[in-house]
C-alpha cells in the first residue's frame, strides 16, 4: 500500500470513528467518567476516592487525564463532552494502526484488518469513556518493540505506560517475559516498565491523604461482571443457584493465573505479540465476566494473525456488541439518561422508542446469551488456532 492510499485510510476511518462517536452518547462508561471529572473539577482528586466508590477502578494518573481530555477538548476546542470523552479510545485506534503498519511494511491486510474492523468501530463509536483501546495500543508496541533489537527500553517504557492507565497489562507479564528473547529485553520490560509504574503508584500513596483508599481504588476488581460470560453464565442458567458457578466465580482469577503459568513454555516458542494474544484469550475463556470494551484487547494482535484468525471472532464480536449496545442505549433512554449537548437527541428518541420495547424484553437478554455463547466457542477456536500456529511462519521484526 503506497503512502497516499494508507492516508487516505486513515483520514476516511477517523471520520468514520469521529461520526459515529459524535451519534452516539455512549455506555454508562461515559456518564460514569464525566462524573467523574465533575467530582474531580468541584472537591479535587482524591475525592474521588471517597466511600462512595465514585472512582474505584481509576488510576490517579487517569483521573487527572480525564480532566485534560474533558476540559481542553470540550472547552477550547469545542468538542461536546459525549465527543470528547472517547478521544482516548480514538487515540488507541491511531496508535495501533500505525504500530501494525510498522510491523508489515510490505503487508497493509493487519492494518485494514484492524482499521476497518466493524467491532473495533463500534466500540471506538460507542463505549467511551475509558482507556482500553489505548492501554491495548501500548502493549501492542510493547510486544512489537521487543522483537526489535535495541528497543528493549522502549519496549519497557510502553508497557509501564500501559500499565500506569490500567492494571491489566500487568496480567500479560508471562507472556512478554516468557516470549522476550533475550536478557537485555526482559531487563527492559522490568527496569523501564513494571518498576517505573510500581514508583509512580508509591509516589501516589506518598501524596494522598487517605492512602487506604487509593489502595482499595487500585485493587478493585469487576466483581459485578459474575455469571455474565462463559462457563459461569452457562452454569448460571442451568442451575441458579449452584454451588458450582458460584465457585468457579470465586476461583476464576486463580484459575486464569495457573493456566497462564502453565503456557509458559508455549509463550517462549512465539513471537511476543502471539503470546499475548494467546495469553489475552485465555483471559476471556476463563473470566466469568467482563467488560464489553475488554473485548478491545485482542483485535489489533488477531489482524496480525491474519483474516482466517482475525474474521470469526470479529463478526461474533460484532453480533454481540451490537446487540448488547442496542440494549444499552434503550435502557438508557427508558431511564430518562440523555446526555446535554446531543444534537442526535431527538432522533434517539425517535429510534429508541420503537427498538426500546424488545431490546429491554426478557427475551433480548436471551439473545444476549446466546451470542455470547456463540462468540465464547470462536474464542475457544481462536485460543486453539493461535496455540498450534508455527514459529517459522510468523513475522520477523519489525521494521524499522
Amino acid at each position: 500500500m503506497t503512502t497516499r492510499r494508507y492516508l487516505a485510510h486513515l483520514a476516511a476511518g477517523l471520520g468514520l470513528r469521529l461520526l459515529l462517536a459524535a451519534f452516539w452518547t455512549g455506555s454508562y462508561d461515559t456518564f460514569n467518567a464525566l462524573r467523574h471529572a465533575g467530582v474531580l473539577q468541584q472537591k479535587g482528586l482524591w475525592a474521588l476516592y471517597a466511600d462512595s466508590g465514585l472512582g474505584y477502578h481509576f488510576h490517579p494518573v487517569v483521573a487527572m487525564m480525564y480532566a485534560v481530555v474533558l476540559y481542553l477538548f470540550s472547552g477550547l476546542g469545542g468538542l461536546p463532552l459525549h465527543l470528547a470523552v472517547k478521544i482516548p479510545a480514538i487515540a488507541g485506534d491511531l496508535l495501533s494502526a500505525t504500530a501494525l503498519r510498522a510491523a508489515r511494511p510490505g503487508d497493509s491486510r493487519p492494518f485494514l484488518l484492524y482499521w476497518w474492523n466493524p467491532a473495533v468501530l463500534v466500540l471506538t463509536g460507542y463505549h467511551g469513556g475509558n482507556f482500553d483501546a489505548l492501554h491495548t495500543a501500548l502493549v501492542l508496541s510493547a510486544a512489537l518493540l521487543l522483537a526489535r533489537p535495541g528497543h528493549e527500553r522502549h519496549a519497557g517504557f510502553a508497557w509501564g505506560a500501559a500499565i500506569v492507565l490500567k492494571k491489566v497489562p500487568l496480567l500479560w507479564a508471562p507472556a512478554l517475559f516468557a516470549s522476550a528473547r533475550s536478557r537485555a529485553a526482559r531487563a527492559g520490560l522490568l527496569l523501564w516498565g513494571a518498576l517505573p509504574a510500581a514508583v509512580a503508584f508509591l509516589l501516589t500513596l506518598v501524596f494522598a491523604p487517605e492512602k487506604l483508599k487509593v489502595l482499595r481504588a487500585f485493587a478493585y476488581t469487576a466483581g459485578g461482571y459474575e455469571k455474565t460470560w462463559g462457563l459461569a453464565a452457562l452454569l448460571s442458567q442451568v442451575a441458579p443457584s449452584s454451588p458450582a458457578a458460584r465457585a468457579a466465580f470465586a476461583a476464576a482469577p486463580l484459575v486464569i493465573v495457573a493456566v497462564s503459568l502453565l503456557l509458559v513454555p508455549r509463550f517462549r516458542q512465539l513471537p511476543p505479540w502471539k503470546a499475548v494474544l494467546l495469553q489475552v484469550l485465555v483471559f476471556y475463556l476463563l473470566s466469568p465476566g467482563f467488560g464489553l470494551q475488554y473485548l478491545c484487547w485482542a483485535l489489533p494482535f488477531l489482524a496480525l494473525a491474519g483474516p482466517r484468525v482475525a474474521l470469526p471472532f470479529s463478526s461474533a464480536a460484532t453480533l454481540h456488541l451490537s446487540l448488547a449496545y442496542l440494549q444499552g442505549s434503550s435502557k438508557s433512554f427508558v431511564h430518562g439518561l440523555r446526555f446535554p449537548g446531543n444534537p442526535w437527541n431527538d432522533f434517539h428518541t425517535t429510534l429508541l422508542s420503537r427498538i426500546a420495547p424488545a431490546a429491554t424484553a426478557p427475551a433480548w437478554d436471551q439473545l444476549l446469551l446466546a451470542t455470547a455463547l456463540v462468540l465464547w466457542l470462536v474464542i475457544l477456536w481462536t485460543a486453539l488456532e493461535v496455540f498450534r500456529a508455527d514459529s517459522p511462519a510468523d513475522p520477523g521484526p519489525v521494521a524499522g
